[in-house]
């Protein structure tokens, strides 16, 4: 396999991954001023906090309107509260940083593949890394491109930030060896799992018998683990797992492990 080849990999396995948080679906057209001109553009920016300078935006000449807000989801309106609550699929902005020997290879295959992967997920459409990029544009996601050569720990390192409302979600891919993705960072977390098959993607707090009590479940469902990857944070005291499965847990499995002592969160990814 080539260089570029495991690379591609690498930025799709992050993508993937990073696809458990929701994005954008189709955001509503907003109707054109009657007063518009026969021709027109629409500009859509990402930013922390844009209503505080909406009043600066309709000042500049040839300024139409500006309206703040969110691109994509599914939720008409939203407050800021359900939207920095990850319940609505909006999201402000998508920033992709290519470090290391990564960076000095074209990136549009990659950043094709990391949107595959994104809106693959919640459009009802079959996206491709052809209609990908296309398909981002039609629904208002910014994107941003980064490259640094500066990587201390990994020849070649893909990080997706996905920005909606005041949440903040990381994900990094590399390859191992010659041809092994890995996910190499989830948020505060550094580890290490294989993005492959049926995932598991757990968060609890960082107490005694979580394991045990996971591998229980999940044997007594007849469901087996394949790998299990553990990071902690312990300023948090907390921790995630990665647990690849062979097959699906059923949702009647996935409750009972959200119900277990200390668990915080349970999410099924399939990769």
């Amino acid at each position: 396999m080539s260089r570029r080849s495991a690379l591609w990999r690498a930025a799709l396995a992050a993508a993937i991954v990073g696809s458990i948080v929701l994005l954008a679906t189709q955001a509503p057209a907003q109707p054109q001023p009657a007063s518009a001109p026969a021709v027109t553009a629409k500009a859509t920016f990402a930013g922390g906090c844009f209503w505080c300078v909406e009043s600066d935006f309709d000042k500049v000449p040839g300024v139409i309107s500006t309206t703040s807000g969110y691109t994509g989801g599914t939720v008409a309106n939203p407050s800021y509260e359900q939207v920095s609550g990850k319940h609505t699929g909006h999201a402000e902005s998508v920033e992709i940083v290519y470090a290391g020997e990564v960076s000095a290879e074209p990136i549009s295959c990659l950043t094709a593949a990391v949107l595959k992967g994104l809106l693959g997920t919640f459009l009802a459409e079959p996206v491709n890394e052809v209609s990908a990029p296309a398909l981002a544009r039609e629904r208002g996601l910014a994107i941003a491109e980064v490259k640094t050569s500066d990587t201390p720990d990994f020849a070649s390192l893909v990080t997706l930030r996905l920005r909606s409302g005041a949440q903040t979600t990381e994900v990094a891919g590399t390859i191992v060896g010659k041809r092994e993705p890995r996910i190499v960072r989830v948020n505060r977390f550094p580890v290490e799992a294989a993005p492959s098959g049926t995932m598991l993607v757990m968060t609890n707090e960082d107490q005694p018998g979580v394991i045990g009590n996971v591998g229980h479940t999940l044997g007594e469902a007849q469901v087996n683990i394949a790998q299990f990857a553990l990071a902690r944070d312990g300023a948090n005291g907390q921790a995630l797992a990665l647990v690849n499965v062979d097959g699906r847990a059923s949702a009647e499995v996935l409750e009972k492990l959200r119900k277990l002592p200390h668990v915080l969160e349970v999410r099924q990814v399939f990769l």
